[in-house]
C-alpha cells in the first residue's frame, strides 16, 4: 500500500489489533484496489506508517457502511448529550459491543519481551508442571493462559518463587489491561513499545 491521498487522521491516538498484536493508531489509510471494485483500509501507526493490518472491502457496500456509521454516530451524539463530561467514557463503553460469550482475545507479541532466563524456565512440553502458569509450547514460542485478576496476586508470587523475572509479570498485566485471555509469544511477532525489549 503506497498511496496516501486518502489518509484520514484522527485527533487522538487509538489502537488497532492485527496479527502482530495491538499497536497505536493515529488514523486510517484508504486505498482503492487495482480493479476499483474493492478498497483497502489499514491503520496508520504512531510513526505515520501504514501498519501490516488490512481489510479488503467491496466498493458496493459503501452506501450501507456510511448509513450504519451515521446511525452509530447519531446514537453516540444522543447519549453523550444526555451525560456530563465526567461519565462520557462510560457512555462510549456502553455503545461498544463486548466480545460475544465464548469468544476470547489474545495478545500476539514477541518472545523478545522475556529475558533468556525466563524463556529457559518456560516448559518445552505440555506435561511439564514446574511453571506456575498454564503454558503450551509450539514451534515458534509459547501460548500462555492469562490468569484472572482475582488469582493473579498468588500467581505473581509463585512466579517470583519459581525464579521468573518481573518481565513476565509485566507481560501478563499488559494482556490483562487489553482484556486478553491468552498471550501468543512468537519469535517472529512484533514488539510493544511499552514493554522492555531484551533483544535490541
Amino acid at each position: 500500500m503506497s498511496s496516501r491521498e486518502h489518509d484520514i487522521r484522527f485527533g487522538t491516538i487509538t489502537t488497532y489489533l492485527g496479527r502482530n498484536g495491538t499497536g497505536k493508531c493515529t488514523g486510517v489509510n484508504i486505498l482503492p484496489s487495482l480493479d476499483e471494485k474493492n478498497f483497502w483500509i489499514a491503520p496508520i501507526n504512531s510513526k505515520g506508517n501504514v501498519a501490516r493490518c488490512e481489510i479488503l472491502i467491496p466498493m458496493d457496500t459503501i452506501p450501507e457502511m456510511v448509513n450504519n456509521l451515521n446511525n452509530m454516530y447519531k446514537t453516540y451524539r444522543e447519549k453523550v448529550l444526555q451525560c456530563n463530561v465526567s461519565n462520557k467514557e462510560e457512555v462510549i463503553k456502553s455503545i461498544i459491543q463486548e466480545d460475544p460469550e465464548g469468544v476470547f482475545r489474545y495478545m500476539d507479541t514477541s518472545t523478545a519481551h522475556l529475558p533468556e532466563s525466563d524463556r529457559i524456565l518456560l516448559p518445552d512440553d505440555i506435561t511439564e508442571r514446574h511453571c506456575p502458569l498454564t503454558v503450551y509450547p509450539f514451534e515458534y514460542g509459547w501460548w500462555i493462559h492469562v490468569p484472572d485478576k482475582e488469582i493473579w496476586p498468588d500467581k505473581k508470587y509463585r512466579l517470583r518463587e519459581a525464579g521468573f523475572s518481573p518481565a513476565i509479570a509485566k507481560l501478563i498485566e499488559k494482556a490483562q489491561s487489553l482484556n486478553c485471555r491468552f498471550i501468543s509469544l512468537d519469535c517472529d511477532a512484533e514488539k510493544f513499545d511499552e514493554l522492555e525489549d531484551f533483544e535490541p
